[in-house]
């Protein structure tokens, strides 16, 4: 479907390697799709995955190779928000997982987007109402999450808040079906995703074991990864889930939970640096 029969136009705010990856999914598909980044490297690295990415892309997806092209090429790639907010009618936010920077750049949004636009917030340390609240669009704000790579059948994960109305909810459902993704709707609501919630605990362990030098993080995956049903260990999956992400939930225990600020202290280290994972091409691993 070509994106003029698509009534969504997505805008992608972020380039990182999650927000590169979900842009890319929705031009297969059909979708009229804008990317934003703020740093003009960033949007350069991200032209150059686009074009060296099709082959991959293509034998994963069994897609032609012209064909991935064509709709990597319709990505319109900004560094202009207010160019990029325009004619949007469904926003996914990939910004860092901090509050104070979630709730500035969906408030910026919130004055240049049309009054239907809908935003997605990718936030797994702060829960769907409060950012909701901060940005004034409780109605049309939902918290999505995605799973797994391009080229396999994927997880959407949408979390809706008690404000989301179910026109929003059912749109972005439909968009997360013709993505061609498993798509689960949280009934009640969840500051972390579902899927988090069945890996918090090891990754924890694996995090305490790091900080307080009992092990490396290479021993502590191989040691996970011989005896777990399981291809990747606690610190491939935190590289996956975002350390700066693992990082806020680390510091909302510090307070209440034994080891949380060893866990915190060791986890700064990496942020700080820039290491955020998956999303910045280098965390635990490069």
């Amino acid at each position: 479907m070509s994106p003029r029969e698509r009534q969504e136009h997505i805008l992608i705010v972020g380039g990182a390697a999650d927000a590169r990856q979900v842009g890319l999914r929705a031009a297969l598909h059909g979708y009229g799709v804008t990317l934003y980044d703020g740093d003009a490297a960033a949007l350069a690295e991200t032209q150059r995955w686009y074009l060296s990415s099709a082959p991959e892309v293509a034998e994963a997806t069994g897609m032609p190779v012209h064909a991935v092209h064509t709709s990597a090429s319709s990505i319109v790639l900004s560094a202009d928000l207010s160019e990029a907010a325009r004619g949007a009618t469904l926003v996914f936010e990939f910004a860092p997982d901090i509050f104070a920077v979630k709730q500035g750049l969906l408030t910026v949004l919130d004055g240049l987007c049309p009054y239907e636009t809908i935003f997605a917030t990718t936030s797994l340390a702060h829960g769907p109402s409060a950012i909701a609240t901060s940005c004034g669009r409780t109605d049309r704000l939902v918290a999505v999450t995605f799973h797994g790579p391009l080229g396999q059948v994927g997880l959407t994960e949408i979390r809706p808040q008690s404000e989301t109305s179910h026109a929003t909810l059912t749109r972005v459902t439909d968009v997360a079906h013709t993505l061609e993704t498993v798509v689960v709707t949280l009934k009640k609501e969840r500051r972390q995703s579902l899927i988090e919630g069945f890996d918090v605990a090891p990754l924890k362990t694996a995090l305490q074991h790091a900080a307080d030098g009992v092990a490396s993080v290479e021993d502590i995956d191989r040691a996970w990864i011989a005896t777990m049903p399981s291809s990747i260990g606690p610190f491939g999956m935190i590289d996956a889930l975002g350390l700066d992400t693992m990082l806020e939930i680390t510091r909302q225990g510090v307070d209440g939970e034994a080891g949380a600020l060893t866990r915190y202290a060791f986890l700064k280290r990496y942020v700080d640096e820039g290491r955020l994972g998956a999303k910045s091409g280098e965390g635990f691993y490069s």
